[in-house]
């Protein structure tokens, strides 16, 4: 059931996981295991600069 509604969705929920004290860097590189990195046009820039600039 889980993996279906990860299917429709395309949401996954990683629970318990303290992303808080990670630099942005490592965040990136942890997130492109999933895929390419998509960059909502209204999201803003965090601390350091855009992902996409990298």
């Amino acid at each position: 059931m889980k993996f279906l509604f990860i299917a429709q969705r395309k949401l996954v929920i990683l629970r318990n996981q303290d992303f808080k004290d990670i630099n942005p860097e490592r965040q990136i590189e942890i997130t492109r295991h999933f895929g390419p990195i998509h960059i909502h046009p209204t999201s803003g820039e965090c601390q350091g600069g855009s992902p996409s600039s990298r």
